[in-house]
């Protein structure tokens, strides 16, 4: 008699990469949404990241390319609002967790509204430190390139420097985009660096960790300088870090640091903040999000 079929252990997990070579439609819960980089092919593209919905347990996900400003209006995402999209193999970008899409095919099908619905996909993706993510990404190019870091301490000051203008070749993009893309016609507006760039300190759990320092590339943070234009630099400094550390990373929140590395195999130690997580520890309040 043949032995019997043991059921006891689930499926193995299937990966980014084969989901994409099956064009698989995913179901995702967006969590980061980076600032708008120049794109040759693309016009202009937004880094966007997430937590599979479909998967038995919570996994990272990278879609790219994301035309943000080109999208229909209701193909148009916030953080923490669930999208729909299919998925195509990628031929660039190799990092495990990314995928390719088709943009068309986006579908906005709802918000988790409140710290607590969000927790159960959110909480789980914490971990490693980051100086073990560093580790992995020197030592291995297949690392883990995205990363939930629930950070010791905190420096309340951040590092301003003037943001540099578009390269050369960007600019070319930019050029290249005020006609129509792939996606249609260009947008209004001409995609333009924010002035300042901005830099976090912190340290994390591991032991003798001597703190880490990384550029925050998160669309709130271009937002509100987009918002701020014409305050005087001193004044968009204290807006800033008045958005960071008194509404993110008080006291009464229980910040998680959204971080990512580059696509570039000789930059994949290098990682930048994509955003942060910021619950407060005994309310369900949700400050809103851009």
């Amino acid at each position: 008699m043949p032995d019997s079929l043991d059921v006891s252990s689930p499926p193995p997990r299937m990966s980014i990469r084969q989901m994409s070579r099956l064009h698989q439609t995913v179901r995702v819960l967006v969590t980061v949404k980076a600032s708008p980089q120049p794109s040759s092919q693309y016009g202009d593209t937004v880094c966007v990241a997430g937590t599979l919905m479909d998967a038995a347990d919570p996994q990272w996900i990278r879609l790219y390319p994301v035309p943000f400003r080109y999208l229909e209006g209701t193909q148009r995402f916030s953080k923490y609002e669930i999208i729909n999209v299919k998925l195509n193999e990628s031929t660039r970008d190799q990092r495990p967790e990314s995928a390719k899409i088709d943009a068309t095919s986006i579908q906005v099908d709802g918000k988790l509204s409140g710290w607590r619905a969000r927790k159960r996909w959110v909480e789980p993706l914490v971990g490693p430190t980051m100086c073990a993510m560093q580790r992995a990404a020197r030592d291995n190019v297949d690392a883990p390139s995205l990363g939930a870091i629930r950070p010791k301490t905190i420096d309340p000051n951040l590092t301003f420097s003037r943001h540099e203008p578009w390269s050369e070749k960007q600019l070319k993009a930019i050029e290249a985009a005020s006609q129509a893309t792939l996606f249609g016609p260009a947008p209004p507006l001409t995609l333009r660096p924010p002035r300042l760039a901005v830099r976090l300190h912190f340290w994390c759990h591991e032991a003798g960790c001597t703190g880490h320092s990384l550029r925050i590339i998160d669309w709130e943070l271009t937002a509100l300088q987009g918002h701020c234009a014409r305050l005087s630099e001193a004044d968009l400094k204290a807006s800033i870090t008045k958005m960071f550390m008194q509404r993110m990373f008080l006291r009464d929140t229980d910040p998680i640091i959204f971080v990512g590395n580059q696509a570039d195999i000789v930059r994949r130690a290098s990682f930048t903040v994509l955003g942060v997580y910021y619950p407060n520890r005994e309310l369900d309040t949700t400050p809103p999000m851009l």
